[in-house]
């Protein structure tokens, strides 16, 4: 969001617009409003420039050569390792699983690492891409044939997709306030200046996709 404010007795006018790479979509908005608190939600909207998420849903430049590195890192020394066990000797385990799924065009075996995190007994996943990671299509395609390596040990598994946004956004309030450095780093959280009250998330759930793992 970039967010343009004047203030004419007393009362703020504040112009905003956004522009999505992804969705290209732009928003545009005027807000004439004397409630600061409303204009402190406005210019604390997540995620913030820098931020992993940030790039992701604009479109940094550069940022399908990150993925490409982040895949070859993937494939020829990450996945292997874990695999054969080697990973889950240095706890490895117990911030990321390997999810393996079926490839929805070629039919072959695809493994992710990919961070959770445990809520309520749930094993949550979280897409950052939305619904164009390659791992989250190849699960939709072939629900059926998802399974996870957490630690040593292979798990079979339920994929649960949460829909509902009021659902989400309690995750993701879960999420700032027990990961608040994980959450830095994902979006830009900044737990000494943020608050639940003055930050919105909307736009940053309407984006991403959690999953549950049973």
């Amino acid at each position: 969001m970039r967010l343009i404010q004047s203030e004419l007795f007393n009362t703020h006018y504040i112009f905003f617009y956004k522009y999505t790479k992804i969705s290209k979509k732009i928003t545009l908005g005027k807000v004439k409003t004397n409630d600061y608190s409303l204009i402190l939600l406005l210019m604390s909207e997540i995620p913030r420039e820098g931020s992993i998420m940030y790039n992701i849903m604009n479109g940094k430049k550069g940022l399908n050569n990150e993925i490409k590195r982040f895949r070859f890192w993937n494939k020829y020394f990450i996945v292997p390792l874990y695999r054969f066990n080697v990973l889950p000797l240095f706890f490895i385990g117990k911030i990321f699983i390997l999810l393996e799924t079926v490839g929805r065009k070629s039919g072959l075996k695809r493994y992710t690492p990919i961070e959770f995190r445990i809520k309520d007994n749930d094993l949550l996943v979280f897409s950052s891409r939305g619904k164009y990671s390659d791992w989250y299509r190849n699960m939709n395609a072939n629900t059926d044939k998802v399974r996870y390596k957490k630690g040593f040990r292979w798990y079979d598994t339920n994929i649960s997709v949460i829909k509902e946004f009021d659902e989400k956004l309690a995750i993701m309030r879960w999420y700032v306030i027990n990961y608040p450095a994980a959450a830095r780093a994902l979006f830009g959280w900044d737990k000494k200046k943020d608050t639940l009250e003055n930050t919105d998330l909307g736009n940053m759930i309407r984006f991403i996709e959690i999953v549950k793992l049973k």
